[in-house]
């Protein structure tokens, strides 16, 4: 289903809205303390684009399983990694699906679906007195 040019610009206009009040919320929410300078989190990644670039096609709709590896993102390194890896999932798997361009508009929707989908269940989880450090190790 391709949508009229109206309704596409609004899905970019959303996004452009949403990504990054969703971004500094996910840093509010579970700012990053340590991810960015840990071997393992780039190798998660790396096996994160690796999944991605697999998508599984069942009756021309395509699906990725990557939500294992956002779960463990999830609890090793916090909300705002898991945000920032899904949308990496994201882009990866629609690029890999080489959509023609009037089709373009599934990563902004996409993208705002997952984010919003990470930023409520995150919230509830840390809500309920979850902690991000489950999988950490002492250094």
């Amino acid at each position: 289903m391709v949508l009229d040019r109206r309704t596409q610009i609004f899905i970019w206009v959303a996004w452009f809205a949403v990504f990054p009040i969703g971004l500094w919320t996910a840093y509010k929410i579970s700012p990053p303390t340590h991810f960015y300078h840990h071997f393992d989190f780039l190798v998660t990644t790396g096996l994160s684009c690796i999944v991605a670039l697999i998508p599984i096609v069942v009756n021309q709709i395509p699906f990725s399983v990557t939500q294992w590896l956002t779960i463990f993102v999830f609890l090793k390194y916090g909300l705002f990694a898991e945000v920032i890896l899904a949308q990496i999932i994201t882009f990866i798997v629609l690029l890999r699906l080489r959509l023609p361009k009037e089709k373009w508009y599934n990563f902004p929707l996409n993208s705002i679906m997952f984010m919003i989908v990470s930023l409520v269940s995150g919230a509830i989880f840390y809500i309920f007195g979850g902690e991000e450090s489950m999988f950490k190790q002492e250094i």
